[in-house]
């Protein structure tokens, strides 16, 4: 449900969850990475611990970087739009 009283508010819940998938995420790959020894009998846990916790930490941070974007321009149209009507 979007509240069109507040600009930006449809962004909140985005930013909540994408903040609880990477802690989740993040978590898991660190895990992976720094146990002392495998959870399956391969030797790929390391690499998989790596591959989540950097290249997938950087895909969140992309997104997070585009919802941020998204967010300062609707201020900015906000801004704008509101100095025009003043």
């Amino acid at each position: 449900m979007v509240d069109h009283r507040r600009p930006g508010a449809e962004l909140w819940p985005a930013l909540f969850w994408l903040f609880v998938t990477i802690l989740q995420s993040a978590f898991l790959g660190i895990l992976l990475a720094l146990s002392p020894r495998p959870w399956i009998p391969r030797q790929t846990d390391l690499l998989a611990g790596f591959v989540m916790w950097v290249p997938g930490g950087m895909v969140y941070v992309g997104v997070a970087l585009a919802l941020a974007a998204a967010w300062i321009r609707h201020a900015g149209t906000e801004a704008r739009r509101r100095q025009t009507y003043a």
